[in-house]
């Protein structure tokens, strides 16, 4: 759905996708729920994603996902546990409003078994912290927050050489919002805001009709 919305879908979400697109979304699901997406990324690279959602406990929500993406030459794992609440708890001026958070495990392996000076084989683990955010402004409009990678933090290793280093993530910033124009059509609108000299700006739009 949310590709089919132009990659869209940080307002929208409200199922145990949340994770991947916005972990505010838990906050919405009512029951069990286990979800499976699978993606063919450019060059063939499979993306495949599991994840298990439900209510913890009063207006506590959870998820527990996998995502794995890659092939022999390159691949990332990452494990998601995440959290949402509804913000009606604590002031009824954010009655529909709900909020999310991920807590991300990194794993990543690079290169194949080979022998020679050219050869190169490595791996890296770490950690990160999404924070996600939903308000029904009122019952036609509908906003979206998701800072990813505030924290974070990963360790590689040069397997030949033994050399190792490390980096933060770059964090980005995301923004939504949608608007419902009658009981049957509602557009989506997200912005991606560039923190570095290196990233650019990225409007993601879509229109679906129910």
């Amino acid at each position: 759905r949310f590709r089919a919305l132009g990659g869209s879908g940080i307002t929208l979400v409200k199922s145990a996708l949340a994770p991947i697109w916005n972990p505010a979304g838990l906050a919405n699901i009512a029951r069990q729920e286990v979800e499976f997406a699978r993606e063919i990324l450019p060059g063939g690279i499979p993306k495949q994603y599991f994840a298990y959602a439900a209510p913890l406990g009063r207006n506590i929500y959870h998820a527990q996902a996998i995502q794995y993406e890659g092939d022999e030459l390159a691949k990332e794992i990452v494990y998601y546990s995440s959290y949402g609440t509804d913000l009606s708890l604590f002031s009824t001026y954010f009655n529909q409003a709900q909020l999310g958070i991920n807590l991300k495990g990194y794993l990543i392996e690079v290169g194949a078994e080979c022998i020679g000076v050219d050869c190169s084989r490595g791996s890296g683990y770490g950690y990160g912290i999404d924070f996600g955010f939903q308000w029904a402004i009122d019952r036609l409009i509908h906003f979206g927050l998701v800072l990813k990678d505030p924290l974070s933090f990963i360790q590689y290793e040069n397997q030949l050489s033994s050399n190792k280093y490390s980096e933060s993530l770059p964090p980005q910033v995301l923004a939504g919002v949608s608007y419902d124009f009658s009981p049957v059509f509602r557009a989506s609108v997200d912005l991606q805001k560039a923190m570095y000299a290196d990233q650019m700006d990225r409007i993601s739009m879509g229109l679906e009709k129910k």
